[in-house]
């Protein structure tokens, strides 16, 4: 418990991708707590098609991390989490709130919507790969501060929802969105010297000059 601490000081990048892990599925906690309550209620599904819509979402969300998987090391790591992840969840977010507020109980709109943000969810996979990158003598500990920031998001997701009171679902969203565009940044801040693409990396490596490579 104490090395998962000192890897964030020895390290600062470690405890920035903490920080983005913790953003990663914030919105997904948050939604818990009044999402459902919001769409059956204000919006007018039915409490069958709103489980079937998350029902939906929860399962994309599966299949994607495998593609994400794959797409991290296409097109790079931190490009994928920063706008495949960041960037989608920072979209189709406040689109949850504001598709249904054009179309009305549109179940075909919303499942679409949520099918987005499911994925997006997914393309923070990569940071599996990346913590432990920016501290290889010190994996474990990587990994300790990448479930620390998982654990955390459970606890501040319920805790963003609670501002559905004072500034209604509308803010919640636009805070949430907003949320996700500072991981955006702090996401390119796990670059390293090494992060290059996947094929540059393994070109040096096999002249002799190459290091671990974290996209």
């Amino acid at each position: 418990m104490f090395g998962t601490f000192t890897i964030v000081v020895e390290r600062p990048k470690v405890g920035i991708g903490g920080v983005v892990r913790v953003i990663n599925t914030l919105s997904f906690y948050a939604f818990v707590v009044f999402m459902t309550t919001h769409m059956v209620r204000e919006v007018g599904l039915s409490t069958s098609q709103w489980q079937t819509v998350w029902g939906t979402i929860l399962l994309v969300n599966v299949l994607a991390n495998v593609v994400f998987g794959y797409v991290g090391d296409r097109i790079g790591r931190v490009p994928t989490v920063a706008w495949f992840g960041g960037g989608l969840c920072a979209i189709s977010v406040p689109a949850l709130y504001y598709v249904p507020e054009l179309l009305g109980p549109n179940f075909w709109a919303i499942l679409g919507v949520g099918v987005v943000w499911g994925a997006a969810l997914a393309a923070y996979v990569p940071l599996s790969a990346i913590l432990p990158s920016l501290a290889p003598h010190r994996v474990g500990s990587a990994v300790a501060v990448l479930n620390l920031g998982a654990g955390m998001s459970q606890v501040l997701g319920p805790v963003v929802a609670g501002l559905v009171g004072p500034i209604g679902v509308a803010g919640t969203v636009w805070v949430i969105s907003g949320i996700y565009v500072v991981g955006i940044g702090l996401t390119y801040c796990l670059r390293g010297r090494d992060a290059r693409p996947a094929g540059k990396a393994a070109a040096a490596s096999a002249l002799g000059h190459g290091v671990p490579t974290h996209q």
